[in-house]
């Protein structure tokens, strides 16, 4: 899973230059680095802190760009875990299916179950994947 960012040129008020970076999709992220290589490494980190910490807000999915808009944006790669953990929330909501109902389907308890859709805590079993992309119809990891 990628999100795009914007990565721009920026300049102090004594011509400094740096580089600063937003995320379109996702209000309140942001950061800068005094190189173009230091400012992707810090979106990557801004990136993943985000998705992390935004566990009370909704979300948005990544947007899907065509190429001619790509050009002014850099790929910016989700952590593995937070992309299952959200890929997995976002395919059960499409399926208008509770967190208690997903526990219910797949045998544990609704706190087990909770613990997959948490973006610091996710770490499922290939087994428990395999069950989920049953369940949900739907790849929740590239095959």
């Amino acid at each position: 899973m990628v999100y795009y960012a914007h990565i721009f040129k920026d300049y102090d008020n004594e011509g400094n230059l740096s580089y600063s970076v937003e995320f379109p999709n996702l209000k309140g992220a942001f950061t800068y680095g005094a190189t173009l290589k230091e400012a992707k490494i810090l979106a990557k980190e801004c990136l993943n802190l985000c998705l992390e910490e935004f566990n009370n807000r909704n979300i948005e999915r990544p947007k899907k760009y065509n190429k001619d808009s790509l050009k002014d944006l850099y790929a910016i790669k989700v952590n593995r875990n937070i992309a299952f953990a959200l890929k997995l929330k976002w395919a059960r909501e499409d399926l208008g299916i509770t967190q208690e109902d997903m526990a219910n389907k797949l045998e544990i308890n609704f706190l087990d179950y909770e613990m997959l859709e948490d973006r610091k805590k996710s770490d499922p079993t290939l087994k428990t994947i395999e069950k989920l992309e049953e369940i949900l119809r739907k790849k929740l990891i590239p095959a």
